[in-house]
């Protein structure tokens, strides 16, 4: 169950860089460290996708009313990066989950075709 409660903290992180409650980059990095705590790939990838959209207008970059104490460009860029290769990360994973599971599946399938062949005595 806390899968609803990422998604809402999330919320409630980009409301929070909002209202500047605290410096945009803190909010930022402690979302992204809270978001590596899933280990599903593809609950991760839906999460990381919403953090990405929830927080992209929020970004402490130039001419942002953000920049400043809630940080500059080089944090904007760390943040990205660091959210995008966790997401990469979490897709290769699913890949080799479904890559595994399949070649599990059609050699499972080769043995029974095989064994109707042979007959019994």
């Amino acid at each position: 169950q806390i899968i609803p409660r990422l998604f809402l903290m999330i919320a409630v992180g980009s409301v929070a860089i909002t209202q500047m409650r605290a410096p945009a980059k803190d909010i930022l990095f402690d979302l992204v460290e809270i978001c590596s705590g899933v280990q599903h790939p593809m609950r991760g990838l839906f999460l990381r996708n919403y953090l990405s959209r929830t927080t992209q207008s929020k970004l402490p970059d130039k001419g942002s009313q953000y920049e400043g104490l809630g940080g500059n460009v080089r944090d904007a860029i760390e943040f990205v990066l660091r959210n995008f290769v966790e997401m990469i990360k979490l897709w290769v994973r699913m890949r080799e989950k479904n890559r595994n599971s399949s070649s599990i599946s059609s050699s499972s399938l080769y043995f029974s075709e095989q064994s109707r062949m042979v007959p019994s005595s």
